[in-house]
């Protein structure tokens, strides 16, 4: 077993104990959390983007079934000659403060993230610290619970404020920057700026105009409501409340209009696509103050509400439109799994996010979910909303 000298609780110490190696690799893991995690939300690490695509359509049996993929290759924090990073583990959840069991799962990279700790095998080498693990019920990407509703977190790109700075001293800082795999921008033009809806800006990032001889640093805002008399919940927090307390769209939108949404991070944002078993399905956005809730089947990485002026540089939303077009009303697994396939995502496309870390089906009826681990789609495991293992193929 591996170390957790961090934890105290009797009940926390046994969630991490209860941690177990799904696949022969330590890419993917279990672990049963029956405490009250939200009690301890602050310690939250502040740190979550991610690439994802999810969408909801019935089976050939009429049933509900969201299809969720969880993009993230975490490049900027790791080695770039390994495509395939992080750890995952399945979370079953069940706090004595809950109204419903669920489950979920979480990227363990975000307890370690400036360090990138989390590569496969850490989580049980017997020498790995894993108290951090005990905030992965508040880190879950995505989950359902035993009432039928599923919740899916998908990353918004982000538009910068280039400020301008220091020219000779920002050319002195490129190598290092580049050494640490961060953005840099080179214009050539005479007059030429930086473009405020640069994909792959993020802050502290340089653009360099070598003709002007101008040099910008990326700075982002925090997305964040500021509505007098709410609570402020991180994304994650947000979803994992919906989980605990809520029993379909319309009471988790409810939960959600009563608080105020904050991003974790400068420069990030986030929507959230909400599915239960009746078969209502909506996105909620941020826009400064306000909450929209949209009617929405699928959602990537760009806004539905409005004009997100980055849509056109990625077609997997488009890819997943037409799908479910094709199946307006009900759609074979098979076919659903193939469109998850299609707009999966591989190293190498020249984003941090390109890397599909695991692959998700929710049943919002028989209470179930089949994950598939780093885009094997050969083999997968399904768990009951109980956490228990049911197959595994």
């Amino acid at each position: 077993m591996n170390p957790h000298s961090m934890l105290k609780a009797p009940d926390q110490i046994r969630a991490v104990e209860s941690l177990k190696r799904l696949d022969q690799n330590g890419y993917l893991y279990g672990m049963d959390c029956q405490f009250d995690y939200l009690k301890d939300a602050s310690e939250l690490v502040k740190f979550f983007d991610s690439g994802c695509s999810s969408f909801v359509q019935r089976n050939l049996q009429g049933e509900m079934v969201l299809y969720r993929n969880y993009d993230y290759g975490h490049h900027l924090h790791n080695d770039l000659r390994n495509p395939v990073t992080g750890i995952n583990c399945v979370i079953h959840a069940h706090s004595p403060s809950a109204r419903y069991e669920s489950i979920g799962t979480a990227d363990a990279f975000w307890t370690d993230p400036w360090r990138a700790g989390m590569i496969a095998g850490k989580a049980d080498d017997g020498v790995t610290d894993i108290s951090s693990f005990a905030m992965l019920p508040l880190v879950c990407m995505d989950g359902m619970n035993e009432a039928g509703l599923c919740v899916s977190i998908m990353a918004l790109c982000v538009e910068s404020d280039w400020k301008e700075t220091d020219y000779e001293q920002a050319c002195e800082q490129v190598e290092q920057l580049r050494a640490q795999k961060k953005h840099v921008v080179f214009l050539e033009e005479p007059g030429a700026v930086p473009d405020r809806f640069d994909k792959w800006s993020y802050p502290g990032c340089l653009a360099l105009n070598t003709a002007d001889q101008k040099a910008w640093r990326a700075v982002m805002p925090i997305h964040e409501q500021r509505l007098p008399g709410r609570p402020t919940l991180y994304h994650p927090i947000l979803m994992r409340q919906m989980l605990d307390l809520c029993a379909d769209t319309k009471e988790a939108a409810a939960l959600a209009s009563s608080v105020n949404v904050k991003a974790a991070v400068p420069g990030s944002d986030y929507h959230i696509l909400i599915a239960d078993a009746s078969g209502d399905s909506v996105m909620l956005e941020w826009e400064e103050n306000e909450m929209k809730v949209i009617p929405a089947a699928c959602g990537t990485n760009y806004r539905l509400h409005g004009i997100d002026p980055f849509r056109g540089t990625d077609r997997r939303y488009e890819c997943i439109r037409a799908g479910l077009e094709r199946f307006p009303s009900r759609m074979p697994e098979k076919y659903g799994l193939d469109l998850l396939r299609l707009v999966s995502q591989e190293p190498g496309n020249g984003a941090d996010r390109g890397k599909t870390q695991y692959s998700c089906i929710y049943h919002l009826e028989q209470k179930t979910m089949q994950i598939y681990s780093f885009g094997d789609y050969a083999h997968s495991w399904t768990f009951s909303v109980r956490g228990q293992l049911l197959r595994e193929e």
